[in-house]
């Protein structure tokens, strides 16, 4: 670049119309809506700090007073136009921490429901086998419902209105047997029921 493409250069970074184009480009950027919150609001500090330099390249304005007045009305310009024209966000729409979170809780819930469907299995057969660890799970899965969510979801967990009877592959289940295959069916039953409502 010549000395001459410096002078241009030069020129055009004092001229006022420079810098008031380059500041309607960020403006006009920011509140289009394509960025996300943070970077629209840079922009637009971005945009305001140019308007001020533009402002202070009017050679007819040489007021401190009236400079600070113009700065602070083009930000509050600035301001009003990227909350009004950004547009809104739907309201049935869930964020990106909520869907994590259901997805995580979701995955849990799945944990729970694996380990109670191979548990059952265990129990068809015609040998008396122990409620302990059938027990146990339902408290595990009791304790993470209200932990979670609230005492609702346990009152739903352990509830069986609704749900048809169950019947097994085999005949020679004992009546034990028979009962805790039942108490498992039923909770397993819930728990599908939860994973459906928390889908993304």
């Amino acid at each position: 670049m010549g000395t001459s493409g410096f002078q241009q250069l030069f020129s055009a970074l004092e001229s006022q119309l420079f810098w008031g184009v380059i500041g309607l480009i960020l403006a006009a950027i920011a509140i289009s809506g394509k960025l996300s919150m943070g970077v629209s609001a840079l922009l637009l500090v971005l945009a305001w700090g140019i308007g001020c330099i533009g402002i202070y390249r009017i050679e007819a304005i040489r007021d401190w007073y009236l400079m600070i007045a113009l700065c602070l009305s083009l930000g509050a310009t600035l301001a009003f136009l990227g909350a009004w024209l950004q547009p809104p966000l739907p309201i049935s729409g869930k964020s990106e921490t909520v869907v994590i979170l259901r997805r995580e809780q979701r995955e849990v819930l799945a944990s729970f429901f694996e380990k109670g469907r191979w548990m059952r299995e265990a129990y068809v057969v015609p040998d008396d086998v122990s409620d302990a660890p059938a027990k146990r799970w339902s408290e595990e899965v009791t304790i993470y419902l209200e932990n979670t969510f609230d005492r609702s979801y346990v009152v739903r967990f352990e509830s069986t209105e609704g749900i048809p009877a169950l019947f097994l592959p085999r005949t020679d289940v004992s009546d034990q047997n028979k009962k805790i295959h039942w108490y498992i069916s039923t909770r397993l039953i819930r728990l599908d029921e939860f994973m459906k409502e928390l889908r993304d």
